[in-house]
């Protein structure tokens, strides 16, 4: 985006990571209870094709948070389109904004 001088241009929206309470819409408290206990141990199997890291907990609440960030930018009018790098989100955001909203990388 540098290179094609597009990063002027954009405006930067600095997420907050999720709260458990909006992790808690989406999964179970147990499989959060696992997936926090093997972030914070050496990682591992938390199921549902999920493969655990150390941290990896801390991520994914700021990438739910990031995309809950995305979605109320564009329903609050404050951005016409988001630029959304593919990830663990993407089923959150094709289902809560307009395809023509949504850049992916």
């Amino acid at each position: 985006m540098d290179i094609c001088g597009l990063t002027p241009q954009l405006k930067s929206i600095a997420p907050e990571p999720a709260t458990r309470e909006d992790i808690e819409l989406f999964h179970l408290p147990s499989y959060i209870d696992k997936v926090k206990e093997l972030s914070d141990a050496n990682g591992g199997d938390a199921g549902q094709i999920a493969i655990v890291g150390r941290g990896s907990y801390e991520i994914a609440l700021l990438s739910a948070g990031g995309a809950m960030t995305a979605v109320d930018s564009v329903m609050d009018g404050n951005v016409q389109i988001v630029l959304f790098i593919r990830g663990l989100m993407v089923r959150m955001i094709t289902e809560l904004l307009p395809v023509e909203t949504i850049i992916f990388l």
